[in-house]
């Protein structure tokens, strides 16, 4: 009877430590941003399942075609992806030699130190630009496109030149909960898709947001809102 119980509890144990390396490991707060044959992604570093301070590797995938977890070996494997960094940090990749004016895909998994692989991160869904494009004349920040939205939603922004370019994510009570873009950007169109995650790797609940741009002399701040 006794060893009964411990069989139906260690395979209830081993489930439960499953799912709990699956949420450690998974990847968070990814953003991208866009070149006419690139997409740079960006996103939170995970810890390993025991609690290291990074994971050990990463897979980043791509498609032209919807993503679905059944379909994970049926995806493009990008080449050369960076090591984990340091839990809680962000890193970055960028998928080269893509076709311009071109929407695709994009998904990420972590694996921890006895590569166990972490379910996908949310599917991020780009265009790549254009190649004939004429340079904006001004700095623009667009409206968020959905608005409200719930997974996803994508904030197009233009610079007339290159500069460093910092976008963040602000909550009602003035708080700072994300950093999407923050980097030097080269003149042009550009997009950044925010999955509605903090900088920490939580899911942050429904509401009304803000999103500011800060670009050499440039800062604007626009309202979106998120409904889970």
């Amino acid at each position: 009877m006794y060893s009964s119980t411990l069989g139906l509890y260690s395979s209830y144990t081993s489930k439960w430590l499953l799912a709990a390396l699956l949420l450690l490991c998974s990847i968070s707060s990814v953003a991208a941003t866009t070149t006419p044959t690139s997409i740079t992604v960006r996103w939170t570093a995970p810890s390993d399942e025991d609690g290291a301070e990074r994971a050990a590797a990463y897979d980043v995938r791509y498609s032209t075609s919807s993503i679905v977890a059944s379909g994970w070996n049926d995806l493009i494997q990008a080449i050369g992806e960076p090591a984990p960094g340091l839990s809680g940090y962000t890193d970055s990749f960028t998928i080269v030699g893509l076709n311009p004016d071109t929407w695709y895909y994009v998904v990420i998994k972590s694996a921890d130190q006895a590569l166990n692989w972490s379910e996908m991160s949310n599917v991020l869904y780009v265009k790549t630009q254009s190649l004939i494009e004429e340079l904006p004349k001004w700095f623009t920040l667009s409206q968020n496109y959905p608005n409200p939205f719930n997974l996803s939603t994508k904030i197009d922004y233009y610079l007339p030149f290159a500069t460093d370019a910092e976008i963040d994510i602000i909550n009602v009570l003035g708080q700072h909960v994300a950093t999407i873009v923050d980097d030097f950007i080269a003149a042009g169109n550009h997009s950044v898709v925010w999955d509605g995650v903090s900088s920490r790797g939580h899911d942050l609940p429904s509401g009304v947001y803000f999103y500011r741009i800060r670009a050499d002399d440039f800062e604007n701040t626009k309202k979106m809102m998120l409904i889970k």
